[in-house]
């Protein structure tokens, strides 16, 4: 109780206010799409509540046909750098966001999206139909322009010397989405041959993304790269329980990673020893554990049963995690910070500001929030 009540008084002190953040590289439109299961008439309809039962209309549609019809709940922004800046912003950072949201001008569904940002695009933006389910959402992506970015973009689009500005004066960067942007190791290289030359104070939070796409081979030499940018700054690599298991196996680390206190903490510390960086961080819906600088925690989260939305709620938990290390808080209150800004997310379809998660961690203290 003691933590809860520290981090509802910090919050309050509006924590946020001066750090500087740094977020790119992707961005998409996200479709968030409900799939009927049944219709009663053209307003009214079921939808489908799980991937399972999905998944029995898919299989039972092998060798015949099926006719699925998808429902728009809402268009917003979507990707990992968007996201996370999106969530940063609202909890009072000042936010730089270095991502494809339009060619001339700023997409309305970035420039509305909520808290100030500043976007400075590098191109026009990927498509993704979200669909929900109670238990997890089906991301359907066309990658379309967000594929061809890399160091030669941010170059041509931005200018080599205003971005490297931005990173200078930045407390914390974040580096989205490697998985699709096929040249995020050319934006690898430049940073840590630049950081050997001007060392920033920046922390670094990295975000792969899901590669399950990707080759393992690929994968270890993403990973070969974060340890060479690591040599020259604070690295942290952010991982859901998936992206864990995946970078775990293509390492050749026989850790088990279930959804348990201990093995989250032992994974993200064997990880960290294996890379040489600064942290590691895996989040689950119910809790995320961490090392840090050689420290261990883990923490649980308020989970949701019936979440009004779940496309985002990763990036919601970086951003809130990554912020709350940008601003100088220990890692216990970061977790709770991380997972405490997904849990609103999740509830309200919306980021929270940092008096809105002191009030929803004194309810979560309480045992008043939905479930």
């Amino acid at each position: 109780m003691e933590l809860f009540e520290k981090m509802e008084q910090t919050m309050r002190s509006l924590p946020f206010v001066g750090v500087r953040v740094l977020a790119g590289f992707d961005a998409f439109v996200d479709n968030i799409v409900h799939v009927v299961a049944e219709r009663t008439d053209h307003l009214n309809y079921t939808a489908m509540e799980s991937i399972p039962e999905f998944f029995r209309v898919i299989q039972g549609a092998a060798g015949k046909s099926a006719n699925l019809e998808l429902v728009r709940q809402q268009q917003k922004a979507g990707g990992n750098a968007p996201l996370f800046a999106i969530c940063s912003a609202a909890l009072g950072a000042k936010v730089s966001a270095v991502v494809p949201v339009g060619i001339g001008a700023v997409m309305p569904v970035f420039k509305d999206a909520g808290p100030e940002v500043e976007w400075m695009s590098i191109g026009e933006p990927g498509n993704t139909d979200a669909l929900e389910f109670r238990d997890g959402k089906l991301m359907l992506g066309n990658i379309g322009d967000v594929a061809e970015i890399g160091w030669d973009r941010i170059c041509t689009s931005i200018g080599e010397g205003p971005f490297f500005a931005l990173l200078e004066q930045s407390d914390l960067v974040m580096l989205g989405n490697w998985t699709m942007l096929m040249g995020m190791g050319t934006i690898f290289e430049a940073l840590t041959l630049r950081l050997e030359s001007h060392p920033a104070k920046a922390m670094f939070f990295l975000d792969l993304a899901d590669p399950k796409k990707r080759s393992r081979e690929d994968l270890r030499h993403a990973l070969g790269q974060i340890c060479r940018l690591a040599v020259q700054s604070r690295t942290v690599l952010g991982l859901n329980r998936s992206e864990a298991e995946q970078v775990l196996e293509a390492l050749s680390i026989g850790q088990e990673c279930s959804e348990s206190h201990t093995d989250l903490q032992n994974a993200a510390r064997v990880l960290c020893g294996k890379l040489g960086i600064h942290g590691v961080v895996i989040h689950t819906t119910r809790m995320a554990g961490a090392c840090l600088d050689g420290m261990a925690r883990c923490v649980d989260g308020p989970f949701c049963s019936q979440p009004f939305l779940t496309t985002g709620a990763g990036d919601h938990f970086n951003g809130g995690f990554a912020t709350a290390l940008g601003a100088g808080m220990d890692l216990e209150q970061a977790l709770l910070c991380g997972v405490a800004s997904s849990g609103f997310y999740v509830r309200q379809g919306r980021s929270a500001t940092s008096e809105e998660l002191a009030d929803f961690i004194k309810s979560w203290q309480e045992n008043t929030l939905s479930l």
